[in-house]
């Protein structure tokens, strides 16, 4: 057992990877990443104080857009994307 001071090795890799995935993001998609996630703002501050006072609905639109990028960069997705996956629940649901 690590002491509780100390950083889980894999914990501190996967990080690192995950930055390293945002950072290749375009800028726009970086930001919504890391406000979102890293510093758990809403969506609605996200679009006022981020990104120059754009709707919470285009913030959650690149929030997916981003998502889908990580997740196709990560190359863990064999089947439809999280964006493909919701489509096809609203689809259903309608």
């Amino acid at each position: 057992m690590l002491p509780a001071n100390d950083v889980d090795p894999t914990e501190k890799l996967e990080r690192e990877q995950a930055e390293a995935a945002v950072h290749e993001l375009p800028k726009r998609l970086r930001t919504v990443i890391r406000a979102r996630f890293w510093a758990e703002r809403t969506l609605k501050e996200i679009g006022e104080a981020e990104l120059g006072g754009i709707s919470r609905e285009r913030v959650r639109q690149l929030e997916s857009d981003a998502l889908d990028a990580l997740e196709r960069a990560s190359g863990t997705p064999n089947g439809p994307t999280a964006k493909q996956q919701r489509a096809a629940a609203r689809r259903r649901a309608a």
